[in-house]
């Protein structure tokens, strides 16, 4: 794909494109404020009791409402699927409401992942008899089954969807449309209207005959039937027999010699799961009559003609998607009474023309159109152009490449720019007043002329092959053709090289008077592509159809036998197969949308009048027109699904389209992670911050890793001085609010200056509005650019992980947008660029140090335990919830055979039980009293009694009391244990240098400095260590833990089965750091006793696997997110400082959703407490909660996090 994506949507480089079968290449960004949507009304009903939606989404702002699905007339007569506020903020809400709720669902999860992409669908079928199966929403491939509101429809309602009424993307009917809009982004969208298919049925056979066709079928399609007792609840095609006989996958009910049987699509269609992670599918089965697929493609590559839409700004804007630099732009607002605006490349910027008028070229109304660019054109702010709030039309036309050449054919000199293949020229020369010609460069005689005086106060002067060569139209007035007091033409048709010019010998000056100059635009017919023809009306409203070879995406008309107006449509504005939305090239009156008495039907081979009126199809009433076809391939609104059910666009432009999607998911500012008075919009792009505020991006980086990033900024409005780009370090709530000196903060400010710890120095350039500011990351090096212009290292030496931010300090900021890589455009503020980085990913306004990657999971790191090598997480750790029975009990459903299982019981008061393959089964640690425990080792034959290929099996002691319910966390380490000679002490040991995790079992020696070998590759970052038996110490878990972010280290300790806070003690580890072969040992009996047993249980991070690290509380309901690099399965964390709490431990299976809030504690034997505590997200989990034992004020918390989809390849959770 060429054009300003450049090599970003063809990347062959990296591994996550052979992830996905089915790669998607953008998506559609929507922004609230600009109250965005796609909308259509079907010409006619469809199936509106069973029907599927399926979309992608990625979110933007939270709060408020965001209809992702919505049809009805208004408020009082709408069906709406949205993520809204309700209650508590964020959930998915749907509702058909007709004076009352016939419908109602709200779920009990919240959806508040601003990082990646959810595939929601929602399966509607009222014919189902059971209620609860007449309305199915899934999420990434799994059905929501929890409900804060649950009212279900009557059995066989019908929708106001699939109604003879508007359909709309990204915004309801309601007023306080900013407030009830979509804000983030939306990718692959599916409608299925079902359809309806008549065949037979026997009771107590699955077999159904006399299908009219089963062509479009699919196996695995839902099948139902409106007629009572005929196909039972869940049914599928099981098998499709022959061109009208298929398979059920359940018997009949009931005998039905015709039963009207319905085919939808169930959620296995719209995606499938890959290594336990939900990926898209393409769809494949039948869409129905008012089905559509929205791809958001545009067609990069456009030839001769386009047009585009665009919204006002009042600033200068970048209008791309023409899929050609334009030659000829001709602009009107469509809700205003503004002149037509018409600049062409030949006569240049600044000059422009009204259509609607005789005045001369304006050479001073500056800020226009300010360029004619590679996929479009850039305009300033002036308000016939680029008024703030309106909305625009622009049909651009391609002239050819190079520039105006002279032309000596005619008799009058001209220099002309022409694009022979597609039928087009622009022609100046300067008229001698006497009979002449002119030459065109068309190489075929032109059917339609039209010339403008550029000087003077002429009438436009039109000739179109329709009408006698001794007649001419006015472009800017209404007349019928008329024959002139001087022979306008010469009465002389033109040739294949020259069209003629009259004498001005009656002071006539439209087309040659002496000396003045003119510009004349030329169009030939070109099968295929162009028509400039005639018909004759009827009168009828079932009018004449018109043959012009294609399908029209432009028409201009004018009756010629009496005065009448001259009428512009397109397929651009009237996207539903109907030209209704009227401009008039003559008048400066605004658009007339959805006019109905301007109807005109367009299909494959022309066009058909489906109107009386008598400005378009008067009772023998003879007309010309003016058409083009549609050379794109696609466009955002346009439907793939092969019905043409194509949408019509509203505050969205192609600048819109990114290339942030599902299967390579950008960067953006992250709302779960920033200051108090952060704004963002704009997909979270662009950020107004206050006084001391920042906010980080959502994908993370080690710095001194092997990978070096780019981003760019651009200050859309001025700058303050202290407005700053940097990076931040991660997890560390307190930075988000600080002064711009923190340490782990590194800025390069706009008045030049740079910053870390300490006072600002001199460091760059200053920046002022319409700068671009560049970032790039390299081996622990930090460099800035100004407008590509290097500003010299910035930082070197830097380690750990960090996120590149924005921030302002000491003031309100500006308006500052950024891209990661998804939009060289910034919002259209820009001419894009297409640069990509050196993966061939991204679309970046200046090209990338080589060898520097945009921000996006595509150039992630390659995750230790790596889906795309059929690796899965939950290979190496799963969390399983049971049911006790009493009695032997074989758990199952970890996925593969556990090497330590932990469990606990979830509603009753009771003992951590934690065994291992290293001791064996039935020796089991843990006591009743106090969690974990201090109890020695105990050997308990009803207890765990073996591990097994996909789980375990218990017997009837604890672990397994009838009643109550169980969760269990389970690892997988190396299997039976080797022996290990690293240390000084020799340990058994079963590792899994992969994933990160060793068991380990040794004898204490009391000697300081001894050390233990753990069999893994890297050093571990944190480790358990338990006596196994009486040591003469306390009995205590020992705890080590070095993370990357500091805050607690080798001289410290902590007690697994304790609240106390991190103590400092050599008696723990000799204050020796653990190394990749062994830890250290200093003489704490309970870690080292001489002679005594101990088992230690040993991780250390894993890329997209598992992390150990730290961050700092801030006290706040918005609490700190903490960047892991994965969505969570399972998190435990603990205080370090300031205050006596408990360690917590969080899992995905226990709530199964957002919020999580199902806490249990390594400490404590009691019951699962519910409190709303954090949100499990795909890049972290966010804490949101203000108690001290996750997050205290200004205190630092140890945690150990394991991966349930590495950040790379993960959905939204």
């Amino acid at each position: 794909m060429s054009g300003p994506f450049g090599a970003g949507a063809l990347n062959l480089f990296s591994g996550v494109r052979k992830f996905y079968a089915h790669e998607l290449d953008q998506s559609l960004r929507f922004n609230d404020n600009d109250t965005a949507m796609l909308s259509r009304t079907f010409p006619s009903a469809g199936n509106r009791r069973t029907w599927t939606w399926s979309g992608w989404i990625k979110r933007g702002n939270l709060g408020n409402t965001h209809p992702l699905f919505v049809a009805g007339s208004s408020g009082s007569s709408v069906l709406q699927f949205a993520l809204q506020t309700s209650g508590s903020a964020d959930r998915l809400a749907l509702y058909n409401y007709t004076g009352s709720y016939n419908l109602n669902l709200a779920t009990t999860q919240f959806f508040r992942d601003t990082a990646g992409w959810y595939n929601i669908v929602l399966k509607m079928d009222t014919t189902q008899a059971t209620s609860s199966n007449r309305v199915k929403i899934y999420v990434n491939g799994q059905q929501v089954t929890s409900f804060s509101t649950s009212s279900y429809p009557s059995q066989n309602f019908e929708t106001l969807v699939n109604s003879a009424a508007s359909h709309r993307i990204g915004r309801n009917f309601d007023t306080a449309v900013s407030t009830k809009s979509l804000d983030g982004y939306v990718a692959e969208v599916n409608f299925v209207d079902a359809p309806i298919f008549t065949g037979a049925t026997t009771s107590g056979s699955a077999t159904v005959t006399g299908i009219s066709s089963t062509a479009s079928l699919k196996v695995g399609m839902a099948v139902s039937s409106s007629t009572s007792s005929v196909i039972a609840d869940g049914t599928t095609i099981a098998s499709i027999d022959s061109s009208s006989q298929i398979t059920l996958s359940a018997n009949a009910t009931a005998t039905n010699g015709s039963a009207p049987l319905t085919f939808s699509a169930t959620v296995d269609f719209f995606g499938e799961t890959k290594e336990g992670i939900w990926v898209p599918k393409q769809y494949n089965g039948p869409y129905g009559t008012n089905g559509f697929h929205l791809t958001f493609e545009d067609d990069t590559t456009v030839e001769g003609f386009n047009t585009v839409l665009f919204d006002g700004t009042g600033a200068t804007k970048s209008i791309s998607g023409v899929g050609f630099q334009p030659d000829l732009v001709w602009v009107k607002v469509r809700d205003g009474t503004t002149n037509h605006q018409w600049t062409d490349s030949v006569r240049g910027i600044n000059k422009n023309l009204i259509t609607n008028g005789p005045n001369p070229e304006d050479t001073t109304s500056t800020n226009k159109l300010t360029s004619f660019d590679s996929d479009g054109f850039t305009l300033g702010s002036n308000g016939s152009t680029n008024t703030s709030g309106k909305d625009y039309v622009a049909w651009c036309w391609d002239a050819g490449t190079g520039s105006a050449a002279s032309n000596g054919n005619g008799t009058i000199t001209s220099s002309v720019k022409a694009n022979a293949a597609r039928g087009f020229s622009i022609v100046t020369y300067t008229g001698n007043g006497t009979n002449g010609t002119v030459g065109h460069g068309l190489g075929a005689a032109p059917t339609w002329i039209m010339v403008k005086n550029r000087g003077d106060t002429e009438n436009w002067a039109v000739w179109h092959t329709g009408i006698p060569i001794t007649k001419y139209l006015r472009l800017n007035d209404t007349p019928e053709a008329k024959t002139p007091t001087n022979a306008r033409w010469n009465d002389t048709a033109p040739t294949s090289t020259v069209f003629s010019v009259g004498d001005t010998s009656t002071g006539d000056n439209e087309v040659n008077a002496n000396g003045d100059n003119y510009v004349a635009y030329c169009w030939t017919d070109i099968s295929g592509y162009s028509k400039m023809g005639t018909y004759t009306g009827n009168g009828s409203s079932t009018g004449p159809t018109v043959t012009t070879g294609f399908k029209p995406a432009f028409l201009l008309i004018k009756r010629t036998d009496t005065a009448d107006n001259w009428h512009i449509a397109d397929n651009t504005r009237s996207t539903d197969g109907t030209f209704n939305d009227v401009i008039r090239a003559n008048l400066s009156s605004n658009e007339s949308a959805n006019h109905t008495g301007f109807n005109i039907d367009y299909n494959d081979t022309g066009f058909t009048l489906k109107n009386s009126n008598s400005e378009l199809n008067a009772l023998n009433g003879t007309y010309i027109y003016m058409a083009f076809a549609d050379t794109r391939e696609y466009a955002f609104w346009t439907d793939q699904s092969g019905n043409n059910n194509d949408f019509q666009h509203t505050n969205l432009e192609h600048n819109d389209v990114v290339l942030d999607r599902p299967t390579n998911n950008f960067a953006t500012l992250d709302p779960l992670n920033k200051g108090n008075n952060v704004t963002l919009s704009n997909g979270n792009l662009v950020t107004d911050l206050v006084a001391d505020d920042t906010v980080l991006s959502t994908i993370h980086f080690e710095i001194d890793g092997n990978e070096s990033w780019y981003a760019e900024m651009l200050c859309q409005t001025t700058p303050n001085n202290n407005s700053a780009l940097g990076i931040v370090i991660s997890n560390n709530a307190d930075r988000l609010d600080d002064s711009g000196g923190a340490a782990g903060t590194y800025w390069y400010f706009a008045n030049g200056n740079k910053r870390s710890t300490g006072s600002a120095t001199s460091y760059g350039a200053t920046w002022t509005t319409g700068d671009i500011i560049g970032i790039a990351v390299s081996g622990g090096a930090v460099t800035f650019y100004k407008n590509n212009a290097s500003q010299g290292q910035a930082f070197t030496g830097l380690t750990g992980s960090y996120s590149i931010a924005i921030g302002e300090f000491n003031a309100n900021g500006p308006a500052l947008r950024i891209n990661y890589g998804q939009d060289s455009s910034f919002g259209g503020l820009k001419i894009p660029q297409g640069n990509a980085d050196a993966n061939g990913n991204g679309d970046f306004f200046y090209a990338p140090p080589s060898n520097h990657l945009a921000l996006c999971t595509d150039n992630l790191p390659t995750p230790g335990i790596d889906p795309n090598k059929g690796e899965a997480p939950d290979d190496y750790f799963n969390t399983v919830t049971y049911s006790g029975n009493g009695s032997t009990n074989a758990i199952t459903g970890v996925g593969f055979q556990p090497d330590w299982v932990w469990a606990k019981v979830r509603n009753a008061t009771g003992q951590h039980s934690i065994f291992d393959v290293v001791r064996g089964a039935t020796k089991r640690l843990g006591d009743g009293a106090s969690g974990v425990g201090t109890s020695v080792e105990s050997t308990v034959a009803a207890s765990l009694q073996s591990f097994d290929s996909d789980g375990f099996t218990f017997g009837n002691e604890a672990g397994n009391n009838s009643g109550e319910n169980y969760v269990a966390w389970n690892w997988k380490a190396g299997g039976t244990a080797v022996s290990n000679t690293d240390g000084t002490i020799s340990s058994s040991v079963s590792a899994s240098p992969e994933s990160g995790f060793s068991i380990v079992s040794y004898t204490g020696n009391n000697t300081a400095g001894a050390t233990v070998g753990h069999g893994l590759n890297s050093a571990p970052e944190m480790i358990f260590i338990k006596g196994r038996v009486a040591t003469g110490g306390d009995g205590n878990w020992n705890v080590y833990a070095k993370p990357s972010g500091g805050a607690i280290d080798e001289t410290d300790y902590l007690l697994l089965n304790s609240n106390t806070i991190a103590d400092d003690n050599a008696g723990a580890w000799n204050d020796t750091a653990a190394t990749s072969s062994v830890f250290s040992l200093g003489t704490f009996a309970d870690s080292n006793g001489d002679g005594k047993t101990f088992i230690a249980y040993c991780f250390h991070s894993v890329e997209g696997y598992s992390k150990i690290g730290t961050y700092k509380g801030n006290a706040d309901t918005d609490g700190p997110f903490i960047y892991t690099g994965f969505r969570p399965a399972f998190v435990l964390s603990k205080i370090l400082s300031g205050a006596n709490r408990s360690w917590h431990i969080m899992d995905n299976k226990r709530e199964g959703f957002n919020p999580q809030n199902d806490l249990l504690f390594t400490n404590s034997n009691t019951s699962e407490s519910d409190v709303t505590d954090q949100d499990l997200l795909s890049n972290g989990f966010k804490l949101r909660t203000t108690g001290e034992g996750r997050n205290r004020s200004n205190s630092f918390y140890l945690y150990l996090a394991f991966a349930e989809q590495p950040f790379k390849y993960a959905n939204a959770r």
